[in-house]
């Protein structure tokens, strides 16, 4: 290798740890921000645009008669009691112009929170969206969407004209959103949703699905209408719900 080969080799590589740098201490600022919050009793959320995946600034939460408003990357924090509660879900609403005003669950296990991030819905025209948000690991869940003997939205296929339907955004790298929107539903039609741990697609007992945090939002034009939350166990697929003659059914099932 000539000698300057290897300097601009040399300047790349450099370039590169500097970004992933940056990265991890992005990271770890934004954990140890909540760690400590949590500590002095203070609530700190994040707020991501379902389909862009970026930050929401100005937006207002309220939870419990405190409230705050989000900053430049959509974190707000607030005063919080409820870290001492072993098991518990609080609602708290989000609001902001040209996003659905969503109840935001908030559930707290052994003194934390289960997720700090939520990814909130633009105004809508269709029947639904549905968006999953996890943790930093698994770096890759996949969204699917089947309609049977009909289509089967995911990363492969991410668009169906049967009933307009479009993964929106496709993660890679943790912490979603992976995003489905459906503008129109069959009545009649026959639908499942699951999940699949892309990253650990090999392991076929790996765990790591099911301590993802994963959280699933389904939304219809005006509000929030459920929420799945994965649960411990191993396997690489959550089958998360199916919707038959336009009724949901949770399923929550790994394999």
């Amino acid at each position: 290798m000539s000698v300057k080969r290897r300097f601009f080799t040399i300047i790349a590589v450099l370039f590169s740890f500097m970004f992933i740098s940056a990265d991890l201490d992005s990271e770890l600022k934004e954990k140890s921000k909540a760690s400590f919050d949590e500590m002095n009793e203070k609530l700190t959320l994040f707020f991501k645009d379902a389909l862009t995946g970026k930050g929401i600034p100005g937006a207002s939460f309220e939870l419990g008669g405190e409230s705050g408003m989000t900053d430049a990357n959509g974190m707000v924090s607030i005063p919080f009691e409820g870290f001492s509660e072993m098991e518990k879900i609080f609602t708290g609403v989000f609001e902001r112009e040209g996003y659905i005003t969503s109840a935001i669950e908030v559930r707290v296990a052994a003194g934390g929170v289960f997720n700090n991030h939520y990814s909130i819905s633009p105004k809508l025209t269709g029947k639904l969206r549905i968006i999953i948000d996890w943790g930093k690991k698994p770096e890759d869940l996949d969204a699917h969407f089947v309609k049977k003997d009909t289509y089967h939205i995911s990363y492969r296929d991410m668009k169906s004209y049967e009933d307009q339907v479009l993964l929106d955004k496709d993660e890679r790298n943790g912490f979603g959103p992976e995003t489905i929107t459906v503008l129109k539903l069959d009545e009649a039609g026959s639908y499942a949703y699951f999940v699949h741990d892309y990253t650990n697609r090999e392991k076929k007992n790996s765990d790591a699905l099911g301590k993802s945090r994963a959280h699933v939002t389904v939304y219809n034009n005006s509000k929030i209408i459920y929420n799945y939350y994965v649960k411990e166990g191993k396997g690489t697929m959550w089958r998360v719900f199916s919707i038959e003659n336009g009724v949901f059914k949770a399923d929550n099932v790994i394999n």
